[in-house]
């Protein structure tokens, strides 16, 4: 919004009154190239250069797309120009959470590349100002400058007659139609996403519902569809590809989402006084679905199974899992699950495999265990074993010891459920596995640290001494995620000999239980060693320390240790009562409180929960659950 009534104000500015010369830091737009005149449907691309007169600056030269209000652009006239960034964004402009942060040398410039049309699109040929306000320049500290406003730059926009527009947009197709990668094809669909007529839009939307891939990606002209001035026609097209029984729809980027964030823009036009007018997308979107429900009869292979998977997926999230709809849906992929693609199957089981506990998906799973070899589709087979695990744990223990001794990166919370206590078949290969990445812990840390929870969860005590001494010889060498995991199998075999290892990593006397070394340690495998270990360090540690082990007892523990937890609250509070109280014990307080509440093993009663909430003493304890004094 801030950046369209920028276009309007800017009516009233003259050139003067831009720039700023008389900071430490001076911004200066310029064309790139020094192009002035632009036919419609070119990109607009401008350079903002930094330079600092002196040291202590530095500057976020990080540009985005979508583009992030780090930059604002002042256009006039506002006339002939549509803000098509905001009317997508309504109010909420993506800004990154990271940045490339880099030092303003003295009197040394540096460039950033802007372009004009990834905010505003342009509708009628005039002569247009632009200038930009930016907050890329922060202090040596890291604090931000206040905004920093270039002068004002002159250009003008031409108009690109309707034939010249049809025959650079059907260039574009055939290149990218014909292009061998997606280095060469993605450019060439970004130019054309900058083309705003029919005859270009007809080009986007035959990309988008018929698109170019290099699989598993497609060549996305997305960002065209939403610059595109014929919204309507946009629209219409998108609704007859959705419900077009020949139509894939994994086609595009999103067919359904791209359809339907249109159409509802389309019934609420933008208006920059109110940009966050609220939008009947989800109405829009049940209509959608519903008419994509009815064609499932009609439909066959891709077609079917990809409209099953938009209607099972997009039904799941809104919760809409009781009509005939979703019904439908799910009796699709269950019968024809081996034909759903193999970058989906992860997602599908990971996120929404409680729909699709059915035996009829076992034949599909277990062809996926057994012919699914490639590690970019590790997430693939390790889903699918999960699931089997879930649907048929009878028939998964080759396949568990397999994906234990493979010499590729696992998922081990796939298959921390398996139902078997050890696998011996699994000791001599995990033994192997982690003397062979202990001798390069450089490169092979990630191994490291999950071949050591393998054996926490899987091998035996037969390999227990050789692992010990492995351990007692390089382990000071790993890092905390490798020795927590090692750590787990020693305490899980033979606690007397292990404790004192444990004692060294974690000591009693340090303020917290080390981080990485307790990630691992207590979800590679919880036994009865770690949990006395844990239930002494509550008692006798440090307050992060106890904090930390009343945490973890709740996530790992047995039921009983809620007694314990709720004893050691007692105890606590009978020592700080009626007292000034620290700030880490009034941590310690909220941890206990949190962790007697809510435990794997247990559950407190919602009436008796409240009132537990309410019985904190400390102010930390108070704040954190939003108890009265």
């Amino acid at each position: 919004m801030r950046q369209f009534l920028g276009a309007l104000l800017g009516l009233a500015a003259s050139g003067g009154a831009f720039g700023q010369t008389g900071g430490p830091v001076r911004v200066e737009l310029s064309p790139a190239e020094s192009q002035t005149v632009y036919r419609a449907g070119e990109p607009i691309r401008l350079n903002l250069t930094f330079t600092a007169s002196e040291a202590g600056f530095s500057l976020n030269g990080t540009t985005t797309d979508p583009a992030s209000p780090v930059d604002e652009f002042f256009l006039s006239p506002a006339t002939g120009v549509f803000p098509w960034l905001d009317d997508q964004a309504r109010g909420h402009r993506y800004s990154p959470d990271y940045a490339s942060i880099s030092a303003l040398e003295r009197n040394t410039p540096v460039t950033v590349g802007l372009v004009l049309n990834a905010v505003y699109r342009f509708d009628a040929p005039g002569h247009y100002k632009v200038h930009v306000v930016t907050s890329r320049v922060a202090s040596g500290e890291g604090q931000n400058l206040e905004p920093l406003t270039s002068n004002e730059v002159e250009f003008d926009v031409e108009a690109m007659s309707d034939a010249d527009e049809a025959a650079r947009a059907a260039v574009l197709e055939k290149k990218i139609r014909e292009a061998s990668n997606m280095q060469q094809a993605q450019p060439l669909a970004e130019e054309l996403d900058w083309l705003t007529g029919d005859a270009s839009t007809r080009v986007k939307l035959s990309l988008f519902v018929r698109p170019k891939t290099f699989y598993p990606f497609s060549v996305d002209v997305t960002r065209g569809l939403w610059t595109a001035r014929n919204r309507a026609l946009v629209v219409a097209e998108l609704e007859r590809a959705l419900v077009d029984p020949a139509q894939s729809l994994s086609a595009g980027f999103s067919l359904l989402e791209t359809a339907v964030d249109l159409k509802a823009r389309l019934a609420v036009p933008f208006d920059p006084a109110a940009p966050e007018k609220a939008l009947e997308a989800a109405r829009i979107e049940g209509e959608y679905l519903h008419l994509i429900a009815l064609t499932l009869p009609q439909r066959a292979r891709e077609p079917l199974v990809t409209a099953a998977e938009t209607l099972f997926v997009r039904l799941a999230q809104r919760k809409e899992t009781a009509g005939n709809d979703f019904a439908a849906a799910r009796e699709v992929l269950i019968t024809h699950f081996a034909q759903v693609n193999e970058y989906s199957v992860d997602w599908l089981l990971n996120s929404y495999g409680t729909y699709l506990q059915d035996p009829r998906l076992v034949p599909a799973l277990r062809t996926i265990l057994e012919t699914e070899k490639d590690p970019l589709l590790s997430g693939e087979r390790t889903a699918a074993l999960a699931q089997m695990i879930k649907l048929a744990p009878e028939n998964v223990r080759s396949f568990v010891i397999e994906e234990v001794c493979a010499n590729r990166r696992t998922i081990q919370r796939a298959i921390q459920n398996a139902p078997f206590d050890v696998l011996p078949e699994t000791d001599e290969c995990l033994k192997e596995q982690i003397r062979a990445a202990s001798e390069n812990v450089k490169h092979g840390g990630v191994d490291l640290q999950q071949k050591t929870a393998l054996a926490a969860r899987f091998a035996t005590n037969a390999i227990f001494d050789d692992l010990l001494a492995l351990y007692e010889k390089s382990g000071p060498r790993w890092d905390g995620q490798a020795r927590g995991g090692m750590l787990a199998y020693l305490m899980r075999w033979d606690a007397r000999r292990a404790l004192p290892l444990l004692e060294a990593a974690l000591p009693p006397g340090a303020e917290e239980l080390e981080p990485d070394i307790s990630f691992a340690l207590f979800r590679s495998y919880y036994s009865s060693g770690l949990d006395a270990f844990l239930r002494e360090r509550l008692a006798n540690g440090p307050a992060g320390q106890a904090g930390m082990a009343a945490f973890e007892m709740s996530q790992y523990g047995p039921a009983e240790d809620q007694d314990i937890l709720r004893a050691r609250l007692d105890r606590w509070r009978t020592q700080w009562s009626g007292k000034v109280i620290p700030q880490a014990e009034g941590k310690l307080e909220g941890e206990l409180v949190d962790a007697v509440l809510r435990g794997k093993e247990w559950q407190m009663p919602d009436a008796t929960a409240a009132t537990f909430r309410e019985s904190c003493i400390s102010s930390v304890c108070r704040s954190r659950f939003e108890a009265r004094p």
